[in-house]
Parts: structure tokens; sequence; C-alpha cells
């Protein structure tokens, strides 16, 4: 059965997509509920000693069932007078006695059933680990008792996940970077040889890292030798939803020995993953705890006020976001974070070596320059929703010809992926031909740019998407800005109060109608793209001095660590400190 989301929409004009994250929601709480049901709990005490095992599970169940309840809300929506019970197939393995009884808790008739070679895969699967975890392991690895490993911090280490890169100009892993401070302690890890040709050369990212004086460590070449884990189960009668339980338990226990071993080996006590998708990041915070070490995050995506959006992205210590806005919504999803700070944005911004480069290529006559924003778009053929590709094409048309049409307007393309930028082939000749009059210019190394960078030297900026992207909202911070609400997610946020058709608008063609006549009359209404009565609630300084406060937090919290303090006293001093000095 072939489900695809195409331009579904809801009632209330929403896109459908997001009904499916709202589901899942409900369909997790309801397993969790089952699941604790079926299961001793003695045998998996861990679940009432620590909240983020439970936090590890929720995660793994929402993103197993995520693919079923698109497959649900789009089979609904196409079959709106179904009696009988409709059989769906699940793309890969999953608990599917554990998913129909939830589904029976919330009168949904469907039945889900895994493929054959599904569970034939699974099978072997679970064989293999079941023989690494309970009998290679035991001979080949030596086991240690953590309580009697050397866990006093003592000029302890930051270890980073390579997620983003390293260049100071883009979005960067190595953000809070000081030259003065911290680099002698900071050890950039690579969990894959393709991450050290994501951004750059092999050679160049090496340079690089030497000229930061950075130690970086090629997980693949590292070896793990110790085991602290070892998980015990008692007897209890065995269905399918406690030995789907057990081998996933099996697999957190086999990240959780593999993530210790290496944090203890390079002394990492603090730590820093971008990572957002996935439960490894769950488990690195589980034993970053149990070694008496914390975690640091940031905002990566802006949040929405979407239920399911978000589910169980940031399992951090401290929490860095731009403003009360973000910290109020990220506060409102699914997700174990101890400390929100505000920082402000969090990247180092270039502002000057942007400025000959668009000057140069525009002509004399461009007074209005017009930063275009987009986000992900394509067919929609299956359970993705993102902007329907004719719906990004009518987009980039009507901007482009209001382009064509005023000699004084000038327009910046960042796309947010080039190459996709390109199969828009409908107004690639348009593109080409105001290129040629220099009144037009695409980024085509757009990805992981700072949005920032380019909307400084912008009049205005114009963004599309499911949600406002974090890229569209940095470009608003200095800047004016107007948002084209394709999904439709913001109905209810407190921002349309009074923005409504001023700053965000979910009428594309009146939304270019204002433009037009603001650019004929010299922007004579006030309002149009002005974020004033908004910024400070999304970006608290507006001083470009974001990666510096969070820096100078790092160092605080890592000399507090050193002197033995607890992780809850350092955190505690730390947040004093900053808050004394910048709230």
């Amino acid at each position: 059965m072939k489900l695809s989301y195409k331009n579904k929409r809801d009632q209330k004009n929403k896109l459908l997509w997001f009904k499916a994250y709202e589901l899942n929601f409900e369909i997790v709480e309801e397993a969790k509920k089952i699941l604790f049901e079926n299961i001793q709990i003695d045998n998996y005490p861990f679940f009432k000693i620590n909240k983020l095992y439970v936090s590890y599970l929720e995660k793994t169940l929402f993103y197993k069932f995520l693919d079923i309840s698109h497959k649900i809300i789009i089979y609904n929506f196409d079959n709106k007078k179904k009696k009988n019970k409709i059989i769906l197939t699940s793309s890969e393995y999953i608990p599917v006695d554990l998913l129909n009884q939830s589904l029976i808790k919330l009168n949904l008739n469907f039945i889900i059933k895994n493929t054959f070679n599904n569970i034939i895969k699974n099978i072997f699967k679970n064989f293999f680990i079941f023989f690494i975890e309970k009998f290679y392991k035991k001979i080949f690895f030596k086991k240690k008792n953590l309580i009697k490993e050397n866990c006093k911090n003592k000029n302890i280490n930051i270890g980073v996940n390579y997620s983003d890169g390293i260049d100071e100009n883009k979005r960067s892993d190595l953000f809070f970077y000081n030259k003065d401070k911290l680099k002698k302690n900071i050890i950039i890890y690579f969990e894959y040889p393709s991450l050290k040709t994501k951004h750059t050369s092999k050679i160049k990212l090496n340079e690089k890292l030497n000229n930061l004086s950075i130690r970086s460590i090629d997980l693949w070449k590292w070896k793990q030798s110790k085991i602290y884990y070892e998980f015990k189960r008692k007897t209890e009668k065995r269905n399918k939803i406690n030995i789907w339980l057990y081998f996933e338990i099996l697999k957190l226990y086999r990240q959780l020995n593999y993530w210790q071993n290496f944090f203890l080996d390079y002394n990492i006590k603090i730590h820093l993953d971008p990572s957002e998708y996935g439960n490894t990041n769950i488990a690195k915070q589980i034993v970053i705890e149990n070694i008496n070490g914390l975690s640091i995050g940031k905002l990566r995506s802006y949040p929405t006020n979407l239920k399911g959006i978000f589910y169980q992205y940031y399992p951090n210590d401290v929490f860095f976001t731009w403003g009360n806005d973000s910290a109020k919504k990220i506060k409102k999803t699914k997700n174990n974070i101890k400390n929100v700070i505000l920082s402000g944005y969090p990247y180092n911004i270039n502002e000057n070596n942007l400025a000959d480069y668009i000057n140069k290529n525009f002509n004399n006559k461009i007074k209005y320059k017009l930063l275009l924003i987009d986000n992900n778009y394509g067919e929609n053929l299956s359970t993705s929703q993102n902007i329907y590709t004719n719906d990004i094409a009518t987009f980039y048309t009507k901007l482009l010809d209001l382009c064509k049409q005023s000699p004084n307007v000038g327009l910046i393309i960042k796309p947010k992926r080039y190459n996709e930028f390109q199969k828009i082939k409908k107004i690639q000749s348009l593109v080409d031909d105001l290129i040629n009059k220099k009144k037009c210019i695409v980024i085509k190394n757009a990805y992981q740019t700072q949005t920032i960078s380019y909307s400084i030297h912008s009049d205005i900026s114009i963004g599309i998407g499911v949600f406002a992207s974090s890229a569209f909202l940095e470009s608003i911070i200095y800047k004016k800005g107007i948002y084209y609400d394709y999904g439709n997610a913001y109905l209810e946020d407190d921002i349309l109060e009074k923005g409504r058709n001023e700053i965000i608008f979910d009428n594309l063609n009146l939304l270019i109608e204002k433009l037009k006549f603001n650019i004929e009359n010299n922007f004579i209404n006030k309002d149009f793209g002005n974020w004033d009565n908004y910024i400070n609630n999304i970006e608290k300084f507006r001083d470009k001095l974001g990666n510096k406060r969070i820096g100078e937090y790092i160092n605080d919290v890592k000399e507090k660590l050193d002197n033995n303090n607890s992780v809850e006293k350092s955190i505690e001093l730390a947040n004093q400190k900053y808050i004394k000095k910048w709230y």
C-alpha cells in the first residue's frame, strides 16, 4: 500500500505531517504504560533510579513507531469512510505486539505487522548481540568496577562530537573556542570515517585542527578494552514484549560500556554533542553522569509549540538557548534538560568578509537587497512532508518576477542545499538572466553557512518553511524580515497576536503584494517586517557575544570540576557567576 503526504493538509490548513507527531506522542505514552505492566520492574531497577533510562526507551519507541503514525494519518485522510481493520507493514523491525495493544487503547482500527525478512534479520542481529555481550566480551575484555575506578576530576578534558564542522565563519562544533583558554583540554572525536570529508577535505581539516592545537580521535581506530555494566535479568514470564525490551537493554548496555570506556580513557568529563536524532546521545548522557561529568548543549533547531516535535532531542545538564521565547518553548517539549540558560545567538559572527563580495556582484542601481531563505522541499511521495516542489517553485518565481520588474531590487538567494535548488527547472533561466544583469546572487556553498552573515548586508529577509527555521530567525536579529508560514505552524503562537500579515504571512500573494508596495514606497509601513516588538524575546542580548559567553561558562564550570566540586555544585557556582555578569 503506497501512502504519501504530497500537499495534504488538515481542517486548519496545517500540513498533515504535524498530526503524525501528535499521534505518535500519544502512542508512545500508551506503549510505555503497557510495557511497564508487562515486566517485573525489579528486573529493571534503573528505570526507577535514573529517568534517563526511561527517556532512552521513550525515544527508541518514538522513532520506531513514527513511520507507522505517518501511515495511519495519511490512510485516515485518504479513506474517511473505512470500517474494517487495516493492516499496515512496518519498514523496519518494531515491537508490533506493543504497538498493536497501544492502538487498541487509542481506538485506532489498525493492525501492524513486520515483514518476514525483517523478523529474520532481527533474530540474527539479536543472536549476534547476545553472543558478543554475554560471551565474547567476558573473555576478552576487562571487567571494571566503576566505584574503584579513579573518577576524581583533575585537569579534565572537554569532548566534542564532530558534526557541524570547525569553520569559525559557519556553524561550528568549536563555537566556544578561545585560543587563550581550554584548547589544551579540547578533544574532538569522529564517529565515522566519512565525517572527515563532510565539510572539507581531510588535509584541510587536519591543518585546521593543527593550527587550533586541538586533539582529535578517530573512534574506529580506538579500541574498547573494558566493560563496566552487565545486564542480569531475573527469571520472569517471557512474552514478546519483554523479550524485545531485554534485547533493547542489551543494546543500551553495549553503548554504555563503549562510551564509558572511551570517556574514561581520555578523561572526558565535559561533553558537547549536537546530535538530535537517534538514542546514542542519551546513552552518552547516562555515562557522563555516572563518571561525575556533565554535558552542555545549545539550540540548534528553533523549537515550536507543536506537540511531539523535538522529542527527547536534548538530554543535557546545561542547555544554552537564544532568548525567553525558545527557552519557554523548549521547556514544553519532551526533553530532560536540567538547566536552561540564555546566551543569545551562539556562533561567531563575521560580518566584514562578505560586504565587498555582495557589492561587487550587484549593479549600482540596486537599492534594496532581499535575502531569500528556503527550507527542505520535494514531491513528498512517502511519509515525510516538506515544502511541495510546485509550491517552492511558485515562491521563487513570484520573487524573481518582482526583482525583474523592479530595477532597484536585488536578490541574495541562500538555498538550504544548492544541488536541490538547481533541480527547480522552472526558475533556472530567470535566475541566470538576473545573475547576468547583476541583480541576483546565489550562495552555492550555503550548507552550514550562517544566514546572519548575509542578512547583515541585506535590507529584508524573506523566509519560507514548514516552520520557521533557526536560519530565518537569525536573519531578523538585526534586520527586517517577513516569513511565509507555509505549514501554518504559527496559528496558535503568541507572535501572531500583533504580527500577522506584517511579519508572518499564511498567504503568499498577500506577502508579495505588501512587499511590492513597500519597495515602491520606500518601506513607508514601519510595521512591515519589523520584529522590534518580539526580537528581545527571541534573542536576549543582540551583542554578538553569545559564543564568548558560552566559552566563559565552560571554562568556569571546568575550573569548578577540576577543584573536585560535585557536578551539581560546579553548575550552581557557574550559573551564579554567569547570571551576575550577563543577566
